[in-house]
């Protein structure tokens, strides 16, 4: 018989899309309405993992995440669960916060650090010679997108420099753009899902160490005069 190579997954098949709304004040503060939606087969792994999970553990571990991108922030209400309003299989998180302090200022000049839920660190790539290879690379789709708006008055003197690279199955690009009050930032990360042999292990740290690069970008805005 005939071997069939099977077609590989479309990337939305495991979307994982955050979004944050972020209202930027003087003092440097924001409030910040975030969304994080789990599409296709990331939903059902997602449903599969509350469903094992005690409701309180479950809230708690979401808080980290969150607090992780946005540390000292006071988290006001947490809402998630399967998205009934939506035409595809979808778990949405919603989360509502305050930020201390998320830009820093500099006089009239303001300085924002972009806060990601998924901030990508190379050292997360095990190079160890003592794992079996190869093994199945998961598959992954992110989109993280963050929409600002400027204190009023307030003018942008410096978007996040946009970037992105492709090496082999791997795929990232960041982009900013300045809209009417406001900017908007987004990041998407494509990794498809294969074997991965040893020799491939150092390409990959040096594609997500490319993707924190990116993340470490900053916007720079200047306020009115007091």
């Amino acid at each position: 018989g005939r071997v069939e190579s099977i077609p590989p997954t479309a990337p939305e098949h495991w979307l994982e899309h955050d979004e944050a709304q972020i209202t930027l004040h003087t003092d440097g503060s924001a409030d910040v309405d975030l969304v994080w939606r789990f599409e296709g087969m990331r939903a059902n792994e997602r449903a599969s993992e509350a469903a094992r999970s005690e409701a309180a553990r479950w809230e708690q571990g979401i808080r980290r995440a969150v607090l992780k991108a946005w540390p000292g922030a006071e988290i006001l209400e947490v809402v998630d669960g399967p998205d009934a309003d939506s035409a595809s299989t979808t778990w949405t998180t919603r989360v509502s916060l305050k930020a201390p302090q998320i830009m820093q200022l500099q006089g009239q000049y303001g300085v924002v650090r972009l806060p990601w839920v998924h901030a990508r660190d190379p050292g997360s790539v095990p190079l160890s010679k003592r794992r079996f290879y190869p093994f199945v690379l998961a598959p992954l789709h992110q989109r993280s997108t963050l929409r600002f708006t400027l204190p009023r008055g307030a003018s942008v003197l410096a978007l996040p420099a946009p970037g992105g690279e492709e090496r082999d199955d791997w795929r990232s690009e960041l982009t900013a753009v300045e809209e009417a009050g406001g900017v908007t930032v987004q990041l998407t990360v494509q990794e498809h899902p294969g074997p991965m042999e040893h020799g491939l292990g150092q390409a990959r740290r040096n594609f997500v160490a490319s993707v924190g690069a990116l993340q470490d970008r900053v916007l720079v805005i200047r306020q009115e005069a007091p």
